[in-house]
C-alpha cells in the first residue's frame, strides 16, 4: 500500500480523528482495508534529522521483541511515520494501584534493559509518552523522536560529547540540565532511569519528587518516602535509586530487584511478560482501564 494516500486524503478514511499534537509531530488515527494505524506526521517546520532519526531507531528495533510502536510504513515525501494503532492510554489517564505499579516497573525496565543492551536511549520518557492497553494489558514506551544512538554494545561509534541534553522539563536528570552535552553513555541511560523514577512517583501520589528542579540542590529537597510510605519496599527503593543515584543502577539490577521481592519467577521476555502472571493482577489492570475512560 502507498501510504503517502493515508496522509494526503487522510480525510476519506472512516473513523479517522486526530490524536493529539507534539511539539515535532501531529499524529492521527486511520483506518485502512479493516486495519487500524497511527500516522505521525512531522511538522513542516521541523528539522528532517530528527525524522530520519525516528526512523533510523524504529527501524533497527524491527529485529527486537520490545514493547515499542511496531514500524509499518514510511513515507518520505510527507515525513510520515506509519505504525499499528495501540489502543490505549496515557499514564496519566491510569487509576493508581500498587500491582499496576509494580507492572509498570517491569515493563519500562525490560524495555530499557533491551534498548540499553542494543545502543538506543529513549531521552524523553513521560507519562504522555506511556500507554496503557486494555487489551494486552501491557505499557508501550511510544515517541522516538528524541532518542538516540550511543554506539554502545556493538553499534556504530558515536560521539557522545556531540549529543546536546535533550527531554522535558521535570523529568531531565537534574545534573545534566547546566550541561550542553553528555558526558558519557552511562550518563545518557541514567537520564532514562530518572524519567522512569519520575514517571512512577507522578503515578502514585500525583506530585513532583522534588521541590526545586535544579543541579544543586534537587537532591536536598526530595519530598522524602512519606509518599511512598503505601507501597511494598522494594518498590520504594527502587524508585528512590531511580530518582536520588540512577548512577548506581541499570535495567536490569533493578529488574532483579523487583522481581526477587515480589516472587515472580515465572520466565519473563523481552516484552517484560512472564508466566507467573496473577488473576487478581489482570482484575486490577481491567479495572483501572476502566476508570480511566470514565
Amino acid at each position: 500500500m502507498d501510504f503517502k494516500l493515508v496522509v494526503i486524503k487522510l480525510s476519506m478514511y472512516r473513523n479517522c480523528k486526530k490524536l493529539g499534537n507534539g511539539a515535532f509531530a501531529d499524529t492521527y488515527y486511520s483506518e485502512v482495508d479493516g486495519s487500524a494505524y497511527t500516522v505521525k506526521r512531522y511538522k513542516k517546520e521541523i528539522n528532517e534529522i530528527h525524522f530520519n532519526n525516528e526512523v533510523s531507531i524504529l527501524t533497527k528495533l524491527l529485529n527486537y521483541d520490545i514493547s515499542v510502536p511496531r514500524l509499518h510504513e514510511v513515507n518520505t515525501v510527507d515525513r510520515c511515520i506509519i505504525y499499528r494503532y495501540i489502543d490505549g492510554v496515557h499514564l496519566d489517564k491510569v487509576a493508581y494501584k500498587q500491582d499496576t505499579l509494580a507492572n509498570l516497573l517491569r515493563r519500562l525496565l525490560t524495555t530499557l534493559s533491551a534498548l540499553h543492551r542494543v545502543g538506543i536511549c529513549h531521552r524523553d520518557i513521560k507519562p504522555s509518552n506511556i500507554l496503557y492497553s486494555c487489551q494486552s494489558q501491557t505499557f508501550t514506551l511510544i515517541d522516538f523522536g528524541l532518542a538516540c544512538c550511543t554506539g554502545g554494545n556493538g553499534g556504530e561509534a558515536v560521539d557522545i560529547s556531540k549529543k546536546k541534553v535533550a527531554g522535558t522539563s521535570g523529568y531531565v536528570l537534574p545534573d545534566l540540565l547546566e550541561s550542553s552535552s553528555y558526558r558519557s553513555i552511562a550518563e545518557l541511560y541514567s537520564s532514562d532511569l530518572f524519567a522512569v523514577g519520575v514517571c512512577a512517583y507522578k503515578y502514585i501520589n500525583n506530585h513532583d519528587p522534588f521541590y526545586v528542579n535544579n543541579r544543586a540542590d534537587y537532591k536536598s529537597s526530595y519530598r522524602g518516602d512519606h509518599l511512598l510510605i503505601s507501597i511494598a519496599p522494594p518498590l520504594q527503593t527502587c524508585i528512590k535509586n531511580m530518582l536520588l543515584s540512577p548512577e548506581t543502577c541499570t535495567a536490569d539490577s533493578l529488574l532483579a530487584l523487583i522481581n526477587n521481592s515480589t516472587g515472580s519467577t515465572g520466565s519473563t521476555g523481552s516484552t517484560g511478560s512472564t508466566t507467573s502472571d496473577s488473576s487478581k493482577l489482570e482484575y486490577a489492570l481491567v479495572s483501572n482501564c476502566r476508570a480511566a475512560k470514565t
